[in-house]
């Protein structure tokens, strides 16, 4: 049983998946985004919170609303099993490739 009397059979009939599948995510195989996005929905809980437990939305923290792209999802699925020197490093890379894409439009106007 999933939550609130939702089998994993109804969960993956409004899932449009299997039951196996289902069970797959509930033993800790990723799922692809449309699905997380499906599964947020029928929770109504963000991607986010699927993925990370977090239940503040960036509001309640102060952070910018940044969204959960493909791009953000591929990241994650990446950079999880890095050290944490690594996933700074990607962050410090990540914040210079910004700076300079800033520096880039200032000068383009």
């Amino acid at each position: 049983m999933v939550r609130d009397g939702i089998t994993n059979y109804r969960l993956a009939k409004l899932l449009d998946c299997s039951a196996s599948t289902v069970a797959n995510w509930l033993s800790g195989k990723e799922a692809t985004m449309p699905f997380l996005q499906k599964l947020a929905g029928v929770f109504e809980v963000t991607v986010d919170y699927l993925l990370t437990g977090e239940s503040k939305t960036p509001a309640e923290t102060g952070a910018r609303d940044i969204g959960f792209d493909d791009f953000t999802y591929a990241m994650y699925h990446e950079a999880k099993e890095l050290t944490q020197e690594k996933k700074d490093m990607l962050l410090r890379m990540a914040r210079f490739m910004r700076q300079e894409h800033e520096k880039e439009s200032d000068q383009s106007t």
